[in-house]
């Protein structure tokens, strides 16, 4: 039987902080922050940038510009929807991943829910309730493929999980045959399908980032790895392919050597295809890496809460960069005041300018910081929907009603329909509203650890096919919820079909269990503190023996 590998190392070798008081509902800070945290988690490494034209590269921006708040719109947001229909919803979600296992369950439970329609779905999924799944559904990233899949089912809301369907124009296509869909337009999601065009957003609407430089040619590639990088950032960059590379196409480079061998690498050897095609070659910095989320109609937004993931392999953050090896909720260092900070510097002046350049901006703004030591922050990264495995802890967080948020947003009806920002709000009219609803959050800490197969995020298929037991015992843990990401039906003693990278797998009632994938389930556990909801989440019992068998 093939083998896999342990839980997130990076979870299970660092003993996370103790939590003191949450703040929740409120007021406009962002709930699910964290006050009065000790022994914070040592500092983490990231990626920055700054601005580059292809002609040549930018100095940084003075840090008094970096504050500036764009304040006009030559734009328009959206045009609203009609309100939601005062009946229960018939909703599509499209994905078949842990992130989607995780909204899927949420949705699922809402008393505004009619019926679930999962495409392709996987088989965690098969137990919900007034949910079914279409594991044969292969055009998520078919924009005419999507609405006619939305027409049959007759959708009221269409939820969009993976990025690649949004970069695929999807949400396009479904506003135009006039079904409201969770999610950003193509152009929009630009933000995460583009490097470089996020980079000189960033520049343009003084987002606090760092210096960078844009690349096709391995020549000038090097050229500025020699200048720059050698002089302003002591031999040390990332290297990130401009194009979705499933969270895999950033290379931390302590060397100028190092990075050399990233960019050519990307841009002669085509190790990420298409993506890496383009180079964004960026600052090293030093601090805490922080993700944020916020849910965006257009024009308002509503705070979520703050995460950290942990992407390396290996234990003790080692190993290449993976799609996400484990995260826990809410950050200890994101603190209300800092909250506060990345809505009115970072999220506000963002949906404003994507209003300002005509892509107004739907759906979940996440946002990958790094935090200073001083408590600066600079934006690392923007995607485009929910984090996988950060979904997953929000989720687990949540108190409020999911569905009713999602749908208010794909509507542009958020400032009609609930509290948004107001010390940074997108508009002066959102501002403005009267609140109609607030998030409520969970007091408790949530850790999802990830289980992997063996030689993951390289050559994992040997460990295709091995059977997963004991799921059953392990969701009936108080506490702890199992969300399957590359698992499939047991078909015979180890046949299962293969899925690429963890992030699909078919679905349906099966007596037992495969792993078809690579990454396999995410263990999520709530509790008081960080600290109680990873013990709960890594008990030997459930992960080593139950669900996890051949673990090495």
């Amino acid at each position: 039987m093939a083998a896999f590998v342990g839980p997130a190392a990076a979870l299970a070798g660092r003993r996370p902080p103790r939590l003191g008081a949450s703040t929740f509902a409120g007021s406009p800070t962002p709930a699910g922050t964290a006050a009065g945290v000790s022994a914070a988690p040592p500092p983490r490494r990231a990626a920055a940038r700054r601005g580059r034209r292809p002609s040549g590269w930018a100095p940084p921006l003075p840090a008094a510009r970096r504050a500036v708040v764009v304040t006009a719109a030559a734009g328009s947001p959206p045009v609203a929807f009609p309100a939601a229909p005062d009946r229960p919803l018939h909703v599509l979600l499209l994905g078949g991943g842990g992130r989607e296992h995780a909204l899927s369950a949420a949705v699922a439970a809402s008393p505004r829910l009619a019926s679930l329609t999962v495409a392709p779905g996987n088989v965690g999924m098969a137990t919900l309730p007034r949910t079914t799944t279409r594991p044969g559904f292969g055009g998520a990233d078919d924009p005419a493929a999507v609405v006619a899949l939305a027409a049959e089912v007759a959708a009221d809301l269409v939820i969009v999980g993976p990025e690649a369907p949004l970069v695929a124009g999807v949400v396009d296509a479904l506003e135009a045959a006039g079904v409201p869909a969770f999610g950003p337009s193509a152009g929009a999601a630009a933000l995460e399908g583009s490097k470089a065009y996020m980079k000189d957003f960033l520049a343009r609407h003084a987002v606090p980032s760092a210096w960078y430089g844009t690349f096709s040619d391995a020549g000038e590639a090097k050229a500025f790895l020699r200048s720059r990088v050698a002089t302003d950032g002591g031999g040390r960059c990332v290297v990130k392919a401009d194009g979705l590379a499933a969270g895999k196409g950033v290379l931390l480079c302590h060397t100028l050597a190092e990075a050399e061998a990233a960019v050519d690498a990307m841009l002669t050897g085509g190790a990420f295809g298409a993506a890496g095609s383009t180079v964004v070659i960026e600052e090293f910095l030093d601090g805490e890496e922080l993700s944020f989320f916020a849910v965006v109609d257009g024009a308002a937004a509503v705070p979520l809460a703050s995460a950290q993931d942990h992407k390396a392999a290996g234990e003790g953050d080692t190993g290449p960069n993976t799609g996400g090896m484990g995260a826990y909720s809410p950050a200890p260092v994101c603190s209300p005041a800092l909250a506060a900070k990345i809505m009115e510097e970072v999220v506000g002046p963002t949906v404003r300018g994507m209003v300002a350049e005509g892509v107004p901006f739907t759906g979940v703004l996440y946002t990958g910081l790094m935090v200073a030591p001083g408590g600066d922050v600079k934006v690392l990264e923007f995607n485009v929907r929910f984090g996988d495995p950060e979904c997953q802890v929000l989720v687990a967080r949540l108190a409020s009603d999911l569905l009713p948020l999602l749908s208010a947003a794909a509507r542009h009806r958020l400032a009609d329909e609930y509290e948004v920002w107001g010390g940074g709000s997108a508009t002066t009219a959102a501002a403005a509203t009267p609140a109609k609803a607030r998030l409520e959050w969970h007091p408790h800490a949530a850790v999802v650890v990830v289980l992997a197969s063996e030689g993951y995020p390289g050559a994992y298929k040997a460990a295709v096919g091995s059977v997963i037991s004991g799921l059953d015992t392990a969701d009936a843990l108080d506490g702890v919820t199992v969300y399957h990401a590359g698992t499939a039906p047991l078909k015979g003693a180890t046949d299962a079909p293969p899925a690429a990278d963890g992030d699909a797998a078919a679905g349906g009632v099966v007596p037992a269990v495969a792993a078809a994938g690579g990454r396999v389930l995410g263990v999520t556990a709530v509790g008081p503190t960080i600290a109680a909801a990873k013990a709960r989440a890594m008990m030997a019992d459930v992960v080593r023996s139950a669900v996890y068998p051949y673990a090495v």
